[in-house]
């Protein structure tokens, strides 16, 4: 589900990106999901990580949370598992 959703999650980061003139061309994204576990409740959290050397840290967090409205994965799993975004840039 990670690597799917890191893929995807990078569509949709160029693309808002493309929507406000921005070119990305150096973008890694990753994605870290984690079983959590209480009692007999269990469920699930999921960390994406942007790393870029290509804009600064505030454009990339705007650009990951329009990234993140775009996303299939995200849109898939809006309102069923917490999600952060964590943007690092030069």
């Amino acid at each position: 589900m990670g690597a799917g959703w890191s893929s995807c999650f990078r569509g949709a980061l160029d693309r808002a990106a493309s929507s406000q003139g921005i070119k990305l061309s150096n973008v890694d994204v990753t994605t870290e999901i984690s079983l959590f576990a209480e009692g007999d409740n269990f469920w699930l959290g999921a960390v994406l990580r942007a790393q870029t050397i290509d804009v600064d840290r505030a454009t990339l967090a705007s650009l990951m949370d329009e990234a993140h409205q775009l996303c299939p994965y995200s849109k898939a799993t809006r309102g069923n598992i917490e999600v952060q975004l964590v943007a690092e840039a030069a």
